[in-house]
């Protein structure tokens, strides 16, 4: 028998510990407490919907599994806390040693027990047990695309395993660099924090991204683009987490000091993937491909220096993560009804 606590907190002690302990088996850093106490502040002081944290305990009250929440209270359903942009995952996490199929099961007695209804979106298939639970009881809906690249086989074969269009793309950024004098050199932060002159670099390139193409609603006069800004560089838990977190990892590439590309992600505990919520290029330099430089560098680097061969470039199927050698996987919205 399990029995499932609501927490209306984050900051209980022994919620904290039990969730620190599951982190270490989860390949999902984008539920790890450290990242979701900042989804928590952004979505219990900036939105309509009331965070809660769940809990199946076991009979001798041990936590067997975690699930953050939030209460919609329009809809009257339950929704994924980390259901929030710039979240590129949402699960759950469970009790160190437990099997795929304890998994699956646990996660099927926590749905029965939530009561209320639930709509749950870009939730990780772990494998086919969990899979075959979801199908058998509940509805799933139409995937989201997801893209990762693999390059525990060494870059060199990574390299050598892309379309021959693309090899030639990276030689001509390459090319390109040399000819016109562009001493372009990979900065990293390792879990270090990134000093204020940088990190205000890459948030007004980010910013300017935006502005120009993918939230162009959002800063259509002048006072929206100051108040998205702010809300973007100051209170977004993104901008927030990758800022403070200690498991983030940067990655820029500089002529001189001015970023040409970079990108901001999440490391898993052990180290072996990075999950990228955030890449943008500066527009000044898309003329030398400055994106694929960037990801080619930086897997050299972490070849070389860290035990990360699998770069999660998670939501969304663009050209350049498949060119990359990316694989496309999926996330699934799920529903009680």
């Amino acid at each position: 028998m399990s029995n499932l606590k609501i927490y209306k907190s984050i900051n209980s002690p022994r919620l904290r510990a039990a969730w620190h302990d599951m982190e270490q088996e989860s390949n999902n850093p984008f539920c790890y407490y450290e990242y979701m106490s900042y989804v928590w502040w952004f979505v219990k002081y900036t939105t309509l919907y009331s965070p809660r944290i769940a809990c199946m305990e076991d009979d001798r009250g041990e936590v067997v599994a975690i699930a953050p929440l939030k209460w919609d209270m329009f809809k009257r359903c339950y929704r994924m806390l980390g259901d929030v942009q710039g979240c590129g995952a949402t699960s759950l996490l469970y009790r160190k040693g437990m099997s795929q199929k304890e998994k699956a099961d646990s996660t099927h007695r926590f749905f029965e027990r939530l009561i209320h209804p639930f709509k749950f979106r870009r939730m990780e298939m772990c494998d086919e047990d969990f899979e075959k639970m979801v199908l058998t009881h509940y509805t799933r809906h139409t995937p989201d695309k997801c893209v990762s690249i693999d390059f525990s086989n060494g870059t060199d074969n990574l390299y050598q395993s892309l379309s021959k269009s693309v090899r030639q793309n990276i030689r001509t950024a390459y090319n390109r660099m040399k000819t016109n004098g562009i001493d372009y050199r990979l900065k990293v932060y390792d879990g270090k924090r990134i000093d204020d002159t940088m990190w205000n670099k890459i948030q007004n390139i980010y910013i300017s991204r935006l502005f120009s193409k993918y939230k162009s609603r959002k800063f259509r006069n002048a006072f929206a683009r100051w108040y998205n800004t702010y809300i973007y560089k100051h209170l977004k838990h993104d901008s927030r987490s990758l800022r403070s977190m200690s498991g983030t990892f940067h990655a820029i590439l500089l002529n001189g000091d001015e970023p040409m590309a970079f990108f901001s992600g999440l490391k898993t505990c052990n180290g072996k993937k990075v999950s990228i919520p955030r890449l943008a290029i500066n527009d000044k330099y898309a003329f030398y491909s400055p994106g694929y430089t960037l990801l080619f560098e930086t897997m050299k680097y972490m070849e070389a220096n860290t035990p990360c061969r699998l770069i999660d470039l998670t939501r969304g199927d663009e050209k350049y993560k498949t060119d990359m050698g990316g694989k496309i996987y999926y996330t699934y919205d799920i529903s009680s009804t």
